[in-house]
């Protein structure tokens, strides 16, 4: 149902996730992910998982969780841990489609204001250790310090 808009890779459970995106030559911008994953479909400890290892692999992604384990807690960690939205089963394909587009031009958007401020921290690159270290360098920056 999302194909005709997005170009779709599947993954059964967390460990193939993980290889598609190391595979890939750049990391996916969104990822769609289900709390719910093998080896325990009920819990929502792999789709968890799957959140921080996408997001050590590539801080920008934009994950979208989506679970029947709507329990606000579940949103609130899942949120917690990075995700930009959680959608609770069962949905509308619109809203699915919907919540895809706001994280696409919230990625676009931070890629345009780190490409402006990209000069003010010095660093000339694209490529994902150095995404990454802006990240850091962004997520500590106005840190209070003690010396």
């Amino acid at each position: 149902m999302l194909s005709d808009e997005f170009d779709i890779l599947l993954a059964q459970d967390r460990e193939q996730a993980i290889r598609l995106v190391r595979d890939l030559p750049a990391p996916p911008q969104l990822a769609l992910v289900d709390l719910g994953l093998p080896p325990t479909p009920h819990r929502p400890q792999e789709g968890f998982r799957l959140i921080t290892e996408l997001l050590a692999h590539s801080p920008q992604i934009k994950i979208i969780t989506l679970s029947g384990q709507s329990e606000e807690s579940n949103a609130r960690h899942a949120r917690t841990l990075g995700a930009f939205e959680f959608v609770a089963k069962p949905c509308k394909p619109e809203h699915i489609r919907a919540e895809l587009r706001a994280a696409l031009i919230a990625a676009h958007s931070e890629q345009r204001a780190a490409a402006q401020s990209e000069s003010q921290l010095g660093f000339i690159g694209d490529s994902q250790p150095i995404q990454a270290l802006r990240s850091q360098i962004k997520l500590y920056a106005n840190t209070p310090t003690r010396c």
